[in-house]
C-alpha cells in the first residue's frame, strides 16, 4: 500500500472516493495457497488486529488481486468507458480493493477476514492460463476455501462475494460444495455462459463477449463492422468446437460443442443471497434470476435493482444488506435477511422498494394481451379478423410497434414472453429482436438503466426461428429457453409459432403512460457494448394475429390493494 491518503475525484457522471486501508488491519500479501493439482493459487489476506477466529469472506478473480482501484476508476477501464458513453458509476473503496471484489476497509472493521485470491494461471499464481470457468480453475478454488476454512483466523466458514466473474464463478463453485464453504454472495453474474453470454435467444452477441475473451480488458468493446444481414448460412469447418470457432459468421453454437458446461443448480445446497439487476440485460439479469429460481438451497435471498451496476454494488444500503446476510448464516446470529428486495422502477432513478416473500410476487396474474396487426394495439382480446402485417427485415428503421395504454397505475414484475405467429418471404432463417418502452402521459419516452447506460428501454429479448423451443414444451412457461440441441427448419411462407423469452424487470406504469412493444430484424438499441451484428435475415418478415394466430404478450401483472 504506497497511498495513504483519500482521493476524491468527478469524472463525467462518476463520482470517486478512494480511501486507505485502516492501519489496525493486519495485511498478509502474496500468500501461496497450495492446491491439489500442485500450482499454487496467490492470495492477499486481511485480518482484524485483535480477537479471532472469524468467518472468512473470499473473492475469487481473473482480473487480478493486486490492481488498484486508481487502475479502474480513474484510468483504464474507466476512460475506455467514458469515451463511449459508458458511466463507471460511483465508488467508495479502500485502495485494497480488486475490481469488483469485497472491501476489506469495510467487512474487516465487521469482523470479516477477507481473501482475494488469483484464479489458476492468471495474477500472480501459478500453474498454465486456463478457461476461467473451466474445470481447473473451479477444482483449484475450492482447494483455497478448504484452506482458508483450516487456518487458525478462521471461524470454519467461508462465504463467498463477488461481482460479474466474480459473481458467476462462485456458482460452479457451490456445485462442487467444497469444504469450508457455508455462503455465497454472487452479485449479478451470468449463470449460463452459452445463453446468456454468447449467444441471446441463440444469436451471437459480436461486441462484448469477443472483448471480454480476448482479454483485453481496458479497452472498449467492439465488434468487427456494421450489420451483417445473410441470406445464405456460413459453412464452417468440421471439428468439435467449428460452430464455437465460427461464432463469427453468426453460427449458433451447439450445446454438445460449446467448452463450457451448464451449472449444476441442483448441487447447490449452501445458503445464497443474489442480486440480480433489472440493468444489465444480455449480460447478468437473466442469469442471476435463473441461479435463484434453479438452485436447490433451502435458504435463498434476492435482491433486485434497476440502476448502475457498479454504483448499487458498491452502496452502503447493499453492503449492510450482505452483511446481514453473512451474519446469519457465517456466525448464526438470530438476524432478520428479506427473502426477496424488489425494486419497482418508476423511470432511471425513481423507484420504490417492497419486500416479498418470493419472485415472482404472490401477488402477480399473468394477463395475455393480444397483438392486433390492423389497429397495432395490445388488447384483452384477440383480434376479431386475421391480419398480417411485416417489416423490413434489414432495416435500419423499419418495425411493428403494438401499443397498450394504461388507465389504472399498474405494475409489471417479472418475465414476459411474446407467443406470436411469423413467416419469412425469403432466406434461411429468421432473427427477431423485441423491446418493450415505456412513454409517460405527455407521449416522451421514459429512460432506463442497461449495460452502463442511461440510455435505454425498460426490457427486451431475441430469438433465432431456428432455435425455437418446441411450443408443447413451452406450456405456460414464462423462460421459454431456446433450443441448443437441435436446429428446426424455417421454411419461407411458412407461419411458425415463436416463443420468446422477454427478460425481467420491475416497471411501474402510472394511469395515463403507454407500454409499446417493438418487433424488428436488428438490435432495438445499438449499445456499445451489447450489439447483434451477425444476422440471419432476409427480406419482408410477416406477422400474423387474429383468431388462428393468437399472437399474445404474457404479462405479469401485480395486483396492488
Amino acid at each position: 500500500m504506497t497511498d495513504r491518503t483519500t482521493i476524491k475525484a468527478v469524472v463525467g457522471n462518476d463520482h470517486t472516493e478512494i480511501y486507505a486501508l485502516s492501519e489496525d488491519i493486519v495485511v498478509e500479501r502474496d500468500v501461496m495457497i497450495p492446491t491439489s493439482q500442485g500450482p499454487r493459487l496467490a492470495a492477499n489476506i486481511f485480518t482484524p488486529s485483535t480477537g479471532g477466529p472469524w468467518p472468512v469472506i473470499m473473492c475469487c478473480t481473473t482480473y487480478g488481486k493486486d490492481l488498484h482501484p486508481l487502475n479502474y476508476t480513474l484510468a483504464g477501464r474507466g476512460p475506455a468507458n467514458r469515451s463511449i458513453g459508458l458511466d463507471m458509476g460511483d465508488m467508495r473503496v479502500s485502495e485494497a480493493t480488486p475490481f469488483e471484489a469485497a472491501d476489506p476497509g469495510y467487512w474487516v472493521p465487521h469482523g470479516f477476514v477477507v481473501v482475494h485470491v488469483d484464479a489458476l494461471g492468471s495474477g500472480k499464481s501459478e500453474g498454465e492460463a486456463a478457461l476461467g470457468l473451466g474445470e481447473a480453475v473451479v477444482d483449484a478454488f475450492c482447494d483455497a476455501i478448504g484452506w482458508a476454512a483450516d487456518q487458525g483466523w478462521s471461524n470454519g466458514k467461508v462465504g463467498l462475494n463477488g461481482v460479474s466473474y466474480l459473481a458467476a464463478v462462485q456458482w460452479r463453485i457451490a456445485a462442487r460444495r467444497p469444504r469450508g464453504l457455508a455462503a455465497i454472495v454472487p452479485w449479478e453474474g451470468f449463470t449460463d455462459v452459452l445463453s446468456d453470454v454468447v449467444c441471446h435467444g441463440g444469436i451471437p452477441e459480436t461486441a462484448f463477449f469477443p472483448w471480454w475473451m480476448s482479454g483485453e480488458k481496458s479497452e472498449s468493446p467492439a465488434d468487427d463492422g456494421g450489420p451483417f444481414f445473410s441470406c445464405e448460412k456460413p459453412v464452417v469447418e468440421p471439428g468439435p468446437f467449428a460452430t464455437f470457432v465460427g461464432l463469427p459468421l453468426g453460427v449458433t453454437p451447439n450445446r454438445a460443442d460449446f467448452p463450457i458446461s451448464e451449472v449444476d443448480f441442483g448441487s447447490i445446497e449452501v445458503p445464497l443471497l443474489t442480486c440480480a439487476s433489472w440493468s444489465a440485460q444480455g449480460l447478468h439479469s437473466r442469469g442471476a434470476m435463473n441461479g435463484f429460481v434453479r438452485s436447490a438451497s433451502q435458504h435463498k435471498h434476492l435482491y433486485t435493482h434497476g440502476r448502475h451496476e457498479w454504483t448499487v454494488s458498491n452502496s452502503r444500503e447493499a453492503l449492510e444488506h450482505q452483511r446481514l446476510f453473512y451474519e446469519r448464516y457465517l456466525l448464526d446470529r438470530e438476524v432478520t435477511v428479506p427473502a426477496v428486495r424488489l425494486e419497482i422502477r418508476r423511470s432511471l432513478e425513481d423507484y420504490e422498494v417492497r419486500f416479498e416473500n418470493e419472485f415472482l410476487p404472490e401477488s402477480v396474474v399473468v394477463t395475455p394481451w393480444y397483438l392486433d396487426a390492423a389497429s397495432g394495439l395490445l388488447a384483452a382480446n384477440h383480434a376479431p379478423k386475421d391480419t398480417t402485417a411485416n417489416y423490413d427485415s434489414e432495416s435500419d428503421s423499419d418495425r411493428l410497434v403494438f401499443r397498450h395504454a394504461f388507465t389504472v397505475d399498474t405494475e409489471i414484475s417479472g418475465p414476459m414472453v411474446l407467443r406470436c405467429f411469423m413467416s419469412i418471404e425469403s432466406g434461411f432463417d429468421l432473427d427477431l429482436f423485441v423491446g418493450v418502452r415505456k412513454f409517460d402521459e405527455h407521449g416522451e419516452e421514459v429512460e432506463f438503466w442497461n449495460r452502463l447506460s442511461r440510455h435505454d428501454i425498460v426490457t427486451r429479448g431475441w430469438l433465432r426461428a431456428s432455435r425455437r423451443p418446441d411450443p408443447v414444451s413451452v406450456g405456460d412457461s414464462l423462460a421459454p429457453a431456446p433450443d441448443y440441441e437441435r436446429e428446426l427448419p424455417v421454411v419461407p411462407g411458412e407461419v411458425m409459432e415463436l416463443n420468446v423469452e422477454i427478460l425481467p424487470s420491475s416497471t411501474f406504469f402510472e394511469a395515463g403512460s403507454t407500454l409499446a412493444l417493438e418487433l424488428r430484424g436488428r438490435d432495438i438499441t445499438e449499445l456499445p457494448n451489447f450489439q447483434h451484428h451477425r444476422i440471419f435475415n432476409c427480406g419482408k418478415h410477416s406477422l400474423h394475429t387474429g383468431p388462428r394466430h393468437p399472437s399474445q404478450l404474457l404479462v405479469p401483472l401485480v395486483r396492488r390493494a
